[in-house]
């Protein structure tokens, strides 16, 4: 490889994670340009911010962010369950009470 290429893929690499995901470029061993048409948006805006910060405890508190946000929104929806009568004591009998290894 060329000193010119080197430095051309160096410049990229260095790039802002997004500006690097705008062009399909890759940061380090990831290349954004080959999931996008896999992942979800949101799935690529994670793999972005875990890529900004490599550290043990900035991925603790992302996964603890992420759990507290879809655990407010489970909660939520239980309580809409609740609310309109899609949940009752008797339907969590019957769950309770069902053979799920049955085949």
């Amino acid at each position: 490889m060329e000193e010119k290429d080197k430095d051309k893929n160096h410049q990229i690499e260095a790039q802002e994670p997004e500006v690097a995901y705008q062009r399909g470029h890759s940061i380090g061993n990831f290349n954004f340009g080959t999931i996008n048409k896999e992942l979800t948006p949101a799935q690529i805006h994670l793999l972005r911010l875990y890529s900004i910060n490599k550290s043990e405890e900035f991925e603790g508190e992302l996964k603890d962010l992420l759990f507290d946000f879809y655990y407010k929104k489970l909660r939520q929806k239980e309580e809409e369950m609740w609310a309109n009568g899609e949940m009752s004591q008797e339907l969590l009998d019957r769950i309770n009470n069902t053979d799920l290894h049955k085949k």
